[in-house]
């Protein structure tokens, strides 16, 4: 049992269909379905396959991409086809303008508004843009939280782990303060150890990230990744952020640490 999002339209325009092909045809009949490739991916389907869909059954002709929104997956039937699963024959959910190359789509929208008063419509941009707005509504919220959640653990556990160096090391520590050395320098060894750490870790996540994600992505093909060096190099940012905020909350434990310490 699967659930997937069924988008019908009109073969012989082809507006509406499935954006890229990667593998197959387009449809042609009403008993062929193109699906997306990481729906087909995730269930096994190729082309040839049947695929059941309510008590219709229908011969995958086609793989696309470009058609996965996360959560939910869009597969490509005819119009007659998607009516006749509905169950409502004459119902259409929307229709897509084509506007010649010598048109204003702003003076066309403004156009189709006034003929039709009532009727949303809406330029290629806007709707696109409405439609990820809608489904980073639903989503980002959890992943902020997760990132939230993520950023107080690194914290607590890089400052845990400069408190336990300090504690470890307390004599020597107490043997710089009595040699004279400055709390600004003893400070700048805390800081310079957390940074060390900090980018240690940086480089191993980057090393590993290419590799995590392509076994992610094998074993659930409907999240797929796309990442920037700008957004790499902001996560470094902010990593390094972090360890210099650890290293100030650990740091507090080198007041406690007094130049005696060094003769007991």
């Amino acid at each position: 049992m699967a659930s997937v999002y069924l988008a019908g339209f009109d073969p012989q325009s082809g507006m509406g269909g499935p954006p890229c092909l990667v593998k197959g045809r387009s449809v042609l009949k009403n008993d062929e379905i193109v699906l997306d490739d990481a729906f087909a991916r995730k269930y096994h389907f190729r082309l040839g396959d049947r695929i059941r869909i309510q008590d219709s059954t229908m011969k995958v002709v086609g793989i696309s991409t470009g058609t996965n929104a996360f959560v939910i997956q869009y597969a490509f039937v005819t119009l007659q086809c998607a009516q006749s699963l509905t169950g409502m024959p004459n119902m259409v959910t929307c229709y897509l303008v084509r506007v010649k190359e010598s048109r204003n789509v702003s003076r066309v929208v403004e156009e189709i508004r006034e003929e039709l008063p009532g009727v949303e419509v809406y330029d290629h941009w806007t709707f696109l843009q409405n439609n990820i707005r809608e489904m980073e509504s639903g989503f980002l919220p959890f992943v902020y939280t997760i990132a939230a959640i993520g950023v107080i653990v690194l914290t607590a556990i890089l400052s845990l782990l400069l408190s336990v160096n300090i504690l470890e090391r307390r004599k020597d520590f107490a043997v710089l303060k009595t040699l004279g050395s400055s709390r600004s320098f003893l400070s700048r060894l805390i800081i310079g150890q957390s940074l060390l750490i900090s980018f240690a870790g940086s480089m191993v996540a980057v090393v590993l990230f290419f590799p995590m994600v392509s076994v992610i992505e094998f074993l659930s093909p409907e999240i797929s990744t796309k990442s920037s060096l700008e957004q790499i190099a902001s996560v470094v940012l902010t990593v390094g952020t972090l360890s210099l905020i650890s290293s100030f909350i650990s740091m507090q434990r080198l007041r406690r640490i007094y130049p005696l310490e060094a003769f007991s």
